[in-house]
């Protein structure tokens, strides 16, 4: 499969479609800091709420670069919730529990007819099974199907097996790795 150049906000234009489930698989953190902040400021320039699942490490980086291109109203569209707290609120990542936290943070926009952009930042324990986490996956993307929500999702490589990778990559629209698009 032939990598193309990467411009996530015209990827996502051209997919034509009020949805879509994204996977992002990235190894160099400045480069996954740098293409979070770029899509997340144009959408909120654009006035779109943002759901940031993200962890203490990374988010200030992107914070930091937010803050040099969105004004401070229109950051107070920007929602951010630690990972772990999201992942594993009933204290294992559980995909029921995550779906329903999910849902309940997404609804409430889809339901006022707000444009929404989910961004989360998929970490885990070594508690993880891939079922769970495929389990999630799947569950979130027919969600999906039903709602007017753009949905990225956002790993570490070096934390996925190639069997998980593979099953990941077949359930999402677009799968980009490291600033490329592998899979349209």
């Amino acid at each position: 499969m032939k990598d193309k150049k990467l411009n996530l906000t015209d990827e996502i234009n051209h997919f034509e479609s009020e949805n879509a489930h994204i996977l992002i698989v990235f190894n160099q953190v400045d480069h996954y800091v740098h293409m979070a902040a770029d899509y997340l400021s144009e959408e909120l320039n654009k006035g779109t709420q943002v759901l940031l699942v993200e962890n203490d490490r990374i988010y200030p980086k992107i914070l930091k670069k937010l803050k040099k291109s969105v004004s401070d109203q229109k950051l107070l569209n920007l929602k951010r919730e630690n990972t772990f707290d999201f992942y594993y609120e009933q204290e294992s990542f559980n995909p029921d529990s995550i779906y329903n936290h999910f849902q309940d943070k997404v609804r409430p926009h889809v339901e006022k007819g707000e444009r929404i952009v989910t961004w989360g930042h998929v970490e885990w324990g070594k508690d993880l099974s891939n079922k769970d986490l495929i389990t999630y996956e799947r569950r979130i993307d027919q969600l999906l199907k039903t709602m007017s929500v753009i949905s990225i999702c956002a790993y570490d490589e070096d934390r996925l097996s190639h069997k998980t990778l593979e099953s990941l990559a077949s359930i999402h629209d677009i799968y980009i790795r490291e600033n490329k698009i592998v899979k349209p």
